[in-house]
């Protein structure tokens, strides 16, 4: 019988730290507050991930929109939430703080994971969106449905779903991106030890029987 025995040096064996992530949550505020709050429970369950509101920013001396710049330049990756609602515009603008936080994400290099609602979505005790300002809304999401490959919901929970899911890949394609050239080597001393095992050991069974 054949004994297969697998050798990977000693540089191969690392730990594995992964630092706090911390995500920013951008969308409109009063209409979506139900989805917000799912989306933050589902955000702050898993282990490696934090999630950034305005909730949360309580009092500040600075204006509105200088406290969301600051804020996105911390976090490591913005999941925005689009609904039929264009939002409050920023003072002095034509342009909607989710629009102006999508924008910031863009100018800093950091990751947009964007969900858009389909058009039944629950709206609960929100006001219909008035026509200009579902027209601009429209505008916004056909940018982004063509910058970024988008999710679709329905429901706050179907949302906060979706967004684990995301943040999971997300995680896994950044850590395989970012894991040291002699890990990959690894991998790939395993799975040829592996294909040869399965190879051999069929053979070896036939002869000792």
């Amino acid at each position: 019988m054949l004994c297969y025995r697998l050798s990977v040096p000693r540089c191969y064996y690392f730990h594995v730290f992964i630092p706090i992530k911390r995500v920013f949550l951008s969308s409109v505020a009063e209409a979506l507050s139900e989805y917000r709050s799912e989306v933050a429970r589902a955000i702050d369950l898993l282990d490696d991930y934090k999630c950034v509101r305005m909730e949360d920013f309580g009092a500040r001396d600075a204006p509105s929109e200088e406290v969301c710049r600051t804020r996105i330049g911390e976090c490591d990756v913005l999941v925005g939430v689009l609904g039929p609602w264009y939002g409050s515009l920023v003072p002095g603008t034509q342009k909607s703080y989710s629009e102006l936080e999508y924008d910031v994400a863009v100018q800093l290099g950091i990751p947009r994971l964007m969900f858009l609602s389909l058009g039944d979505m629950s709206i609960g005790a929100a006001s219909a969106p008035t026509d200009e300002d579902r027209k601009r809304q429209t505008l916004f999401r056909d940018r982004v449905s063509r910058e970024r490959q988008c999710a679709y919901f329905q429901k706050p929970f179907d949302l906060a779903i979706r967004v684990q899911q995301a943040l999971y890949n997300f995680t896994r394609e950044r850590f395989r991106l970012e894991r040291p050239m002699h890990a990959r080597e690894e991998d790939s001393i395993v799975r040829h030890a592996r294909l040869e095992r399965s190879l051999v050991e069929p053979h070896d069974r036939t002869r000792a029987t």
